[in-house]
């Protein structure tokens, strides 16, 4: 999800580790503060709460890895 969210190819994936920051990714894809984005937080937040029922903000950290946030997808998913 969080590839096709950030629009990142099926090859780039495989470029991401359980460690990296969310937003230390989306940083590097726009490192002014002033440039648009493609809404691509947003849109995780969207479709983690429509798919798993996880409202993003509640787990949100500054420092969030791609490792925790599915640990906390896990955890929200489960019956």
């Amino acid at each position: 999800m969080f590839v096709k969210v950030f629009a990142f190819s099926d090859q780039e994936k495989l470029k991401f580790s359980p460690d990296d920051q969310i937003l230390h990714i989306y940083r590097a894809l726009y490192p002014s503060k002033w440039l648009p984005d493609a809404l691509e937080l947003e849109t995780l937040a969207t479709e983690i709460a429509s798919r798993y029922g996880l409202k993003l903000e509640t787990v949100w950290t500054a420092d969030l890895t791609l490792g925790q946030l599915f640990g906390h997808v896990q955890n929200a998913h489960r019956p």
